[in-house]
């Protein structure tokens, strides 16, 4: 990447129209106002807004190096910010990897201590999103773990208990509404969601969206996690993990 195709990207990209100034805690409006007029009033005027449309392929990259233990991400395709599946991704993967009562930890490490740490994550973005597992396990605990770690995913998410779904929407709240104890995290909560919705949605539209999740909701968000490519990355002892194309043959699609 060359400097002037990162100053063409700045000029074009960076600019007054595709911006959000965020502003929290004891401030002036007037004096914020003033000084943002000052000190970006000569931003470039660009033209340019195409935003090409990000295209998840999945895929595999191994590293055998000597560690000791072996990390593991399995990742496949998630939803963007504008998704139907947004919120239930959320709920889902807290139900399944989200601290030690989720259902990874307490499958895979507290009764088969296949892992020193195993969780599941979620990120969206304007087009598109990634929904991952993350294990840390030993060299010869690997070839088990895949097993273990895959019929976890199989599960139908209508089979989850009702005390799960509250203790995972309970979780996803109590997140939220800490969050806005930090003016820093309530800053750039407000620019992302200004920049991604044109407004600031309010906490208890987000609380209602999440109470009015279900399990059934649940059930599509994994269907249409697994459904993706899945991209599998590891570094360490990796010797007994077992190929890609192995791993896809364990997923249940349906």
């Amino acid at each position: 990447i060359s400097r002037d195709q990162v100053d063409e990207f700045m000029k074009s990209f960076y600019r007054p129209d595709k911006m959000v100034f965020s502003v929290s805690g004891n401030f002036h409006e007037d004096q914020v106002l003033q000084l943002v007029e000052k000190y970006f009033d000569k931003l470039p005027n660009g033209q340019d807004n195409h935003s090409p449309k990000s295209i998840y392929k999945g895929g595999e990259f191994r590293q055998e190096k000597d560690l000791e233990q072996v990390n593991i991400i399995l990742g496949f395709e998630g939803v963007d910010f504008y998704s139907d599946l947004y919120y239930p991704t959320s709920v889902y993967s807290t139900v399944l990897g989200s601290g030690m009562s989720s259902r990874l930890f307490q499958e895979i490490r507290e009764k088969r201590g296949l892992v020193y740490s195993v969780s599941s994550y979620t990120s969206s973005f304007s087009d598109s999103g990634i929904f991952g597992v993350y294990a840390g396990t030993g060299q010869k605990e690997v070839k088990e773990l895949i097993p273990v770690l895959c019929d976890q995913l199989n599960i139908n998410a209508t089979s989850f208990t009702p005390e799960e779904l509250q203790r995972a929407k309970a979780q996803f709240k109590a997140s939220l509404l800490m969050g806005q104890e930090s003016t820093s995290r309530r800053c750039r909560s407000n620019a992302s969601k200004y920049l991604m919705h044109n407004k600031i949605i309010s906490d208890e539209e987000i609380i209602s969206k999440i109470d009015s999740t279900n399990l059934e909701d649940l059930e599509k968000a994994r269907l249409n996690i697994l459904r993706s490519n899945i991209t599998l990355s590891s570094i360490g002892p990796i010797k007994e993990l077992e190929s890609l194309e192995n791993i896809k043959n364990r997923i249940s699609y349906n």
